[in-house]
Formats: structure tokens, sequence, C-alpha cells
């Protein structure tokens, strides 16, 4: 959880400068010491929130988020921006509705894709015309 907060490879160097590898031990900024301790209590509520006062009616919850989701094979990588631009799509928004791929291409193999709902007839005509062009047969 810490290097989600400041990153591997800071707490790479400050588990070999402090010659530690013990969390509670390594001084790390305060945000990050106090990151931890956050997401714990976060997870603590969550697991039984009527327990620490918190509870919501039905009608107060999120709809579910609706999305398409297409399995693709891909014979080579393809950058998620080509996706969004021949979608007429933002970059930003492909990203983060696809947590799961974690680079700026999806390499080559089966995959899912998660679209917003109601754009998977145009990302088939965006996908049917890369692979036709993109010299991969």
């Amino acid at each position: 959880m810490a290097a989600y907060n400041v990153g591997e490879n800071r707490i790479r160097r400050e588990i070999v400068s402090q010659r530690t590898r013990d969390y509670f031990y390594l001084d790390l900024p305060l945000e990050t010491e106090r990151y931890v301790y956050k997401i714990t209590v976060a997870k603590i509520i969550l697991s039984n929130p009527e327990r620490f006062g918190f509870s919501l009616d039905e009608k107060e919850y999120y709809d579910p988020l609706e999305i398409d989701r297409v399995q693709i094979e891909l014979p080579k990588p393809l950058y998620i921006v080509d996706i969004a631009t021949g979608m007429g799509l933002y970059y930003k928004d492909l990203k983060e509705m696809n947590l799961h791929l974690p680079g700026e291409s999806i390499p080559a193999g089966t995959h899912f894709l998660n679209l917003p709902f109601g754009t998977a007839e145009r990302f088939w005509t965006f996908f049917n015309d890369w692979i036709r062009d993109c010299n991969c047969k």
C-alpha cells in the first residue's frame, strides 16, 4: 500500500537506505505513513458499516455502471489511445474503464475490453478497420 502512494522505486530505495523491510520501521513521508492506516480503517469500516454507524437506504445507492464488454484477439499490441481516438472517446475515460490494462497498449493475445454502454458496434467498426490495416495477417 505504501508503494501505491509513493511508488515502488521510492519504497525500494528507502528499504535499501534504511536497511529494513519492516514497514513500521521505515521513515516515509507523513502522508504515506498515514495512507496505510487510512486504507486499513476504510477496509474495517466497509466490512461492517452498520457497526460504525454507517447505513444507506437502497434509494441512496449508485446505479450499477452499465458497460459494453467485448473480447478481442490481438495479433499484435494495440495502443489504447488509438482505440479511444478511433471511437471518438477520450483516452482517460477508456483507461479508467479498463484498470486491468496497466500499460498504454494492450498486448497481443486474448483480452476483455470495457467500453461505454452502447458503443460496442462503434468499437467493432474501428477494430475491423484496424485489423484490415495493421498488416497482421
